[in-house]
């Protein structure tokens, strides 16, 4: 469970950094 769990925060941690990426262009 606490792997499956880490895998969703860092899945949606980059989606954020690929957001923030875009935004910046």
């Amino acid at each position: 469970m606490s792997k499956m769990r880490e895998n969703i925060f860092t899945s949606s941690g980059r989606l954020l950094e690929h957001t923030h990426i875009l935004e910046d262009f």
